[in-house]
């Protein structure tokens, strides 16, 4: 990638950061994770953990797709990898709506450290074509849910 493409990368982040922090203190015993997806240029849908947990930001995004034809070939960026398991109330992988989504590319901003994720989200994109990026403000991201990332052992 580019450095323009870098810099295009952290400022999608910084939208889904925003996004996150509208939930923040409301997800209960799940982080509060921000997703944007952007087509051409424009983000054309937002999405958060919602209040108590379920549903996640990414499903929350797909659903705010004036069409769902927008996220085909489009990124996805998202605060936290989109989970491979889902949480019990969610109805789906997370990473599979992005697949199913034909997203082109998903930016992430931390691997989830969480036992039922960590690094299977990021295969599975991966696995299905998908091109990822990871590490796009990973240190606010980690920052905006400190206490799910110190309870999963990733910072002390």
């Amino acid at each position: 990638m580019s450095v323009d493409q870098d810099m295009i990368d952290e400022a999608f982040m910084r939208e889904a950061l925003d996004v996150a922090e509208e939930g923040r203190g409301k997800t209960d015993f799940a982080p509060s994770i921000g997703c944007i997806i952007v087509r051409n240029g424009a983000i054309v849908a937002r999405g958060r953990t919602q209040d108590g947990g379920v549903p996640h930001a990414e499903e929350m995004a797909i659903a705010d797709l004036k069409n769902i034809k927008l996220a085909e070939g489009a990124t996805a960026y998202v605060t936290l990898e989109p989970c491979a398991t889902p949480d019990p109330g969610a109805a789906v992988e997370c990473v599979d709506l992005l697949i199913h989504a034909r997203v082109g590319r998903v930016v992430m901003a931390v691997i989830d450290p969480d036992h039922k994720t960590n690094g299977m989200g990021l295969k599975r994109l991966q696995d299905a074509g998908v091109e990822t990026k990871v590490g796009v403000l990973r240190d606010e991201a980690i920052a905006q849910n400190e206490w799910f990332y110190r309870s999963r052992g990733l910072i002390k």
